[in-house]
This record gives C-alpha cells, structure tokens and sequence, in this order.
C-alpha cells in the first residue's frame, strides 16, 4: 500500500499504523486515547500471542503489534502493543463497534505477521474467513491464547465467544492453512491473484491474507506498489508525503566484493546501507501546525539501534525504544522534514522487505497526535553491475573480466578507479552496458530512472580534484542530452535521467545499454569565477538506480 492516512474524529482518537518508499503506504490516525477512557459502550478486545520458537517471525512476544481495522473504503484502524507475557488490551470505541473488522498482526521488529484467525473460521476451497463481528452488548471479548505457528497462521486455540466470521471476508490460504502473502510480505507469484475477488475485499483487495496497508503488492498483480500506476494513493490528507529512502552508494573499494557471487555478499551489503526519512507539508497552515515528528522505535527493526543520525564527524545514536525528535528546520516555501541515518563502523544493518518504520507527528496547541507508519517493499542486494563500455559498441571492453582479474590479486588498484581509470576515445560517445541491480527476492529490478552522472576532474592538491562549480560556457549555454532529449545540468555535475523503457534490454545477456554523447567529456571547461579555461584531467561516471528517494549506484573514472 502506497499511503493511507485519517484525521482526528469529533467523538473519539484512534492510533494507527499502516504502510510506504518507497515502501508501502503511509498512515496518520490520531493517537489512541480510548485506551484509557472508556466509552459508555465501547467493547475491549482482550488475548495473549504466543509466537512459536521456530517461526520466521520474531519470537519476542513483549511489543507486538495488533491492529484492528474496519472493513470499509479507508477503515478506520486502531492498535495496541503486547505486554512482557505477550497480553494485549486494544479497545474499539462505541462509534466503530458495530463494524466488520480483520485483525493483524505485526511483531515485535515491526515485520507483519498477517491475519488473526478466528479458530471457528470457515474453511472451503483454500480460501478462509478472516472477517470478524463483535456480538452486541459486550463489555469484552477474550481471544484467549493465540499461537504463531512456524508458517505464520496465527489462530485462536479454540472457538471465541462473541466474534462471528464474515463469509464473503477471505485470505487464499495454503494447504497448510497460512495466508498466501505471508511468503514474501504479498509479493511473489504465490500471492498473485488470477480470479476476480469480491468488492467487499477492500481491505484486502487480493485476498492475500495481508491488509492492503501491510501489502507491497495491494492488488495481487506482480507489480510492486512502488512501480504499479494502477495503485492509488487513498486516504492521504492533502499537503502530505512521507517516504523512506534508502541508499546503496559504495566506495572503489568496496566494487570487488559487489563483483562476488558468494554468501559473503549479502553480509557485506548490510554494512553499506544509509537510510534517509522524508516528510514534507506543502501547506504552511498544517506544517507550522506541527510541534514535532519522532521516530517511534517500539516496534521497530531491531537494527534501529546501531543507525546513527547527524553527519559523520558528529554521530549521535538514536534511541532503541520510546521515541526521539528527528528532523531539520522548516523550510519555506513548503515545509520539509529529513533526516538520514548511516550505520555505524562495524555495525550491521539487515534490512528486509516488510520492515516497518513509525512516525509520531505531535501537533502544537494540544492538537493530538498522528501516527505514520511506513514499510519497505523491496531492498537492493546489489548495484547495478558494469558488464561492458567503451566507444565501439561492437566492441566493448569486458569489465567482468577487469573486476574478476582484480579480485584474484587484492594488491591490484580496483579498475576505473581514480587511480586506474579507464581509457576512452576522444570525440566519441560512450556505450555502457549494465545489469540492474537486484532485489530481496533475487530478481532484477527493471523499473524506475536512471540518473547517469558526469563528473568533471583536474589536477588539484591531490590525485584528483572535483570540479564543483562549473561555468555553464562549458555546455555553450546548453547541457547535453541523450538521444530523447533527457539532461540537466547543474554547477557539480552533468546528469542524464532515462526512464528504464529507454533503455536498450538484452533479455538475452540481462543487461541494459546506453550511449552517453560525447559532448558530456569536454575536452576544455571552465570553472565560475574563472576566465582560463583547464582540460579536465578525467571523468566519472555514475551509474544510479533511482526509485523514489531510494538509490544504488556504481561510479566508473574514465580518461581520454
């Protein structure tokens, strides 16, 4: 789910949490309140988790997540947290009583787990109930013990007393009972939807068993939530964005392990990940309406600890539990929120698809609180791969075989390094041929832009010198673009932004190619502020994967 928010009810506050950046949707709900003022006829939902030793999911059962939402066109949504035995007391207010409602679960590191199922749910056809009514005039309902079985169903030990199934509510489920979606957090072709479901699926358009606002795919299509233009933004309030980026941006040295196909790789990249919160307001009114936006860490990856917030030379730990304040000044026009976090030396930071990231947003003046939550569709596990370059593109250098003979001699400098850069023909455009990188699944991810990045170099103090303002006479005037016309300019650098159904595919090798004109490596620039022009000394070039405000990228220096 791309985003799902709600403002503050006249009669009661709920706290909510759903789903996005990048990520799966957004959700603002006021802050539960009903907790501790009863209402008059409100009806509390009692029960205790157990999650099984064995489960993928996290087997603390202290902090664990229960929402409960109402079965409608952006269902109201209420949470609670477990206590240390994994109790928990989530209460729904007299005015959303008498709705349908499917209750989730997410555990104690912010991944959900799916459905609760009610043990006397109906069963027929692989498909089961996971709707739920409450009987009238109930102070309370006990689900009693609920246990997380290693496959995820989460399920009642026996029949609750006072909750009825919805028939026509339903998760597609698995010979051994387990919501189908639970797999791959509703991505993958075991939750792909080939029949037609029922409008009454509002929550769950796919019957996947995962509400649509712990789904990264909401409609069962195969195409995440991130790139699909056939999922809709519902229920955001106007003026809001929120996004969570994250980058995958290494260093020359870093290049030869990326090169690597063994299971080190995937430990190595979980050092090199740099997470960065968006949150903007467009509208002044609301945006100077709010006092503070924290990074809520209650249920949260376990990994939030080792993330630092600030600039390296000052890193500050943030808080593994309660919240903290996160963020930069208002900016005018609009108003924006960022803040990035980059793991600490020798830390590790296992990000997965389904992780979930929370935001309280306090308003000034005692204006409540909003909640935002949002989840991780996918991750990068690689960057974009140089497989071939050069000005002939019928013949091409084989970068592979560069990296593969720098890997077996680690004294050897990185090729298209600074210092090994690597030899280009003046006057001729540059052909890159590139594999996109891959996600969580191990599956190459072929949508969203690439950014080509020129850089310009001269001799400077030491090996190399970036330049950083560059005198647009450099360009005549104008930036040169590739064949469709894409590129911008600005004074640190030359960027090209291709779409990636601009790019040439080779299903054959699994590679894009692209030629890179030549007018973007002058042979003369001029920096501002100066009037002799210099030859650059080399180039690099930045190959960058860009979704959303996330990114992976590969940089190569050629020379002439």
């Amino acid at each position: 789910m791309r985003s799902f928010q709600r403002k503050s009810s006249v009669l009661f506050s709920i706290a909510a949490s759903a789903l996005i950046f990048a990520s799966c949707g957004d959700l603002f709900e006021t802050a539960q309140k009903a907790v501790t003022e009863q209402a008059s006829n409100a009806v509390r939902l009692l029960g205790k988790i157990e999650v099984d030793p064995e489960a993928v999911f996290s087997e603390v059962n202290q902090g664990m997540m229960v929402i409960a939402q109402a079965v409608e066109s952006n269902g109201p949504t209420i949470r609670a947290f477990t206590g240390a035995l994994g109790d928990f007391s989530l209460e729904i207010p007299e005015a959303l009583r008498d709705r349908e409602f499917i209750i989730s679960l997410v555990d104690a590191s912010g991944r959900a787990i799916g459905p609760l199922m009610n043990s006397a749910s109906q069963i027929a056809n692989n498909a089961r109930s996971v709707g739920m009514t409450i009987g009238e005039n109930l102070g309370s309902v006990d689900f009693g013990n609920i246990s997380v079985a290693a496959n995820g169903l989460a399920q009642t030990a026996s029949a609750v007393a006072g909750i009825s199934s919805v028939a026509d509510l339903v998760a597609r489920v698995t010979d051994e009972g387990a919501p189908v979606g639970l797999d791959a957090h509703g991505k993958g072709a075991s939750a792909l939807l080939t029949t037609a479901t029922s409008s009454r699926q509002v929550n769950d358009k796919d019957q996947d068993g995962l509400i649509d606002l712990l789904d990264a795919d909401d409609d069962g299509d195969g195409i995440l939530d991130d790139f699909d233009p056939d999922t809709a933004t519902v229920g955001l309030p106007e003026h809001y964005s929120v996004d969570v980026g994250f980058w995958l941006n290494p260093s020359d040295q870093d290049y030869r392990m990326f090169y690597q196909a063994d299971a080190d790789l995937a430990e190595y990249v979980k050092g090199k990940y740099i997470l960065e919160f968006w949150f903007s307001v467009t509208d002044d009114a609301e945006a100077n309406s709010i006092a503070q936006i924290a990074l809520d860490t209650r249920n949260m990856p376990p990994y939030v600890s080792v993330l630092m917030n600030g600039p390296e030379q000052n890193l500050v730990a943030w808080s593994s539990e309660g919240y903290r304040m996160g963020g930069e000044a208002l900016l005018s026009p609009g108003k924006l929120w960022k803040t990035r976090l980059t793991i600490a030396a020798g830390q590790k930071a296992d990000l997965q698809a389904g992780d979930l990231f929370s935001f309280r947003v306090t308003k000034k003046d005692g204006g409540g609180e909003l909640i935002v939550s949002q989840m991780l569709n996918f991750v990068f596990t690689n960057i974009p791969l140089l497989r071939g370059i050069g000005t002939d593109p019928a013949n091409l250098t084989d970068f592979t075989a560069l990296m593969t003979a720098a890997i077996a001699n680690p004294d050897a400098p990185v090729p298209g390094s600074g210092s090994a850069p690597l030899t280009i023909a003046d006057g001729s455009d540059l052909t890159i041929k590139f594999q996109p990188p891959v996600d969580d699944l191990g599956l190459p991810i072929r949508q969203g832009d690439y950014r080509i990045s020129i850089i310009l170099y001269r001799a400077g103090d030491g090996p190399l010198a970036q330049v950083w303002n560059i005198d647009p006479v450099t360009w005549n005037g104008n930036p040169p673009v590739d064949g469709d016309g894409n590129g911008y300019y600005n004074n640190n650098h030359l960027m090209l932004e291709v779409p990636v159904n601009q790019l040439d595919w080779d299903a054959g090798s699994g590679t894009y190619s692209l030629a890179i004109p030549a007018a973007c490596f002058p042979n003369q620039a001029t920096a501002q502020g100066e009037t002799v022009p210099f030859a650059p000394l080399r180039y690099s070039v930045g190959i960058v994967s860009s979704i959303r405000e996330s990114q992976v990228s590969f940089t190569v220096f050629v020379e002439k």
